[in-house]
């Protein structure tokens, strides 16, 4: 695809992207200067997000004004979030690369901000897994349809939408982070930590049926992302993975499978080999799970080591490539 025939196309159903262009996003692309570049700003948000996560540890240790901080960062994101593509298209400076890195770098996102929710709400066991395990395949499924369908979709509980929930939940943190109605405390104890992870995983849900109704294709193309949560899962909830480990683990493999996606219809590069190495690395995991015993080390936490290894430099791979492919494209 010739840079000269690249078109973004989108389907958007947020029911407050609208607004946040308007009064907010329209009004700064306005008075920024015209040359520059929209891949400066997707990078620059980048730096708000690996700020939430600095704030968040800092809150989560004691200072509660860390929470003030991480919220105005997770704004600050996603604001450039929405200007970089409005900026994009207000200059004619749309581009291929610009759109690897505007998805590639959510997919990193995806992992920070969602972790740091894990954590303040201290999310346990199966709420937490499925609470991970549901966006994940929800997040599979909006790429994997923008692949198929050559349209992005963004559906009417989306990204934005759900960053300033997060917003205004780190200001609620402020007040009440510890608090009985703050803290999950069993599935069926429902305050705010919880409700908040049922609404996450129905919304999650609702948007993966949903894509994959309208699709109806393909549908194999889940199988392996499946097979992953699967064993992860499992591992997560016989203890023999931590939280932290099973959210970089969960949330990541969302940045490998976004990074084959947007190669394959950005470069007319496929990557058919990243199924079979996630399927083939499952089957290893769940094997292990009942051979673990048998070695006089600890297997699983070297296979686990072995797998985040393979996730940074697959995804950094891919960063690499799409430079080398897309970055002086015409």
């Amino acid at each position: 695809m010739k840079q000269s025939e690249y078109k973004f196309q989108s389907d958007d159903q947020s029911l407050i992207q609208g607004l946040l262009d308007k009064y907010i996003s329209i009004p700064i692309v306005k008075i920024l200067p015209k040359k520059l570049k929209p891949n400066i700003i997707t990078i620059c948000s980048v730096f708000f997000m690996l700020l939430c996560s600095l704030f968040t540890w800092i809150a989560f240790h004691g200072a509660r004004w860390g929470f003030i901080a991480a919220g105005i960062s997770v704004f600050l994101y996603a604001t450039g979030d929405n200007v970089d593509g409005i900026h994009a298209r207000a200059t004619a400076q749309t581009s291929q690369m610009g759109e690897f890195l505007d998805h590639w770098l959510d997919s990193i996102n995806v992992v920070i901000v969602n972790i740091c929710i894990v954590f303040v709400l201290h999310l346990q066991g199966w709420v937490m897994v499925l609470y991970m395990v549901s966006m994940t395949v929800a997040l599979f499924a909006t790429v994997w349809k923008h692949h198929e369908t050559g349209i992005f979709f963004r559906a009417k509980i989306g990204t934005s939408d759900g960053l300033l929930a997060i917003v205004i939940l780190y200001i609620l943190l402020f007040f009440y982070f510890k608090t009985p109605a703050f803290t999950y405390n069993g599935p069926l104890k429902i305050n705010v930590a919880s409700s908040l992870a049922y609404i996450t995983i129905l919304v999650s849900i609702i948007t993966t049926v949903s894509i994959l109704f309208s699709v109806r294709k393909n549908l194999i193309e889940y199988l392996p992302l499946i097979l992953a949560m699967l064993v992860i899962s499992i591992w997560v909830l016989t203890g023999m993975m931590n939280r932290l480990v099973a959210g970089l683990l969960i949330y990541g493999i969302n940045i490998p499978v976004h990074g084959r996606f947007l190669l394959a219809r950005l470069c007319r590069k496929k990557s058919q080999y990243r199924n079979w190495v996630i399927s083939i690395l499952s089957v290893i995991g769940l094997v292990i799970l009942f051979i673990k015993d048998n070695f006089s080390f600890p297997v699983e936490t070297y296979f686990i080591y072995t797998a985040l290894v393979l996730l940074v430099l697959v995804s950094f791979r891919d960063l690499f490539r799409a430079v080398s492919l897309l970055g002086s494209r015409k």
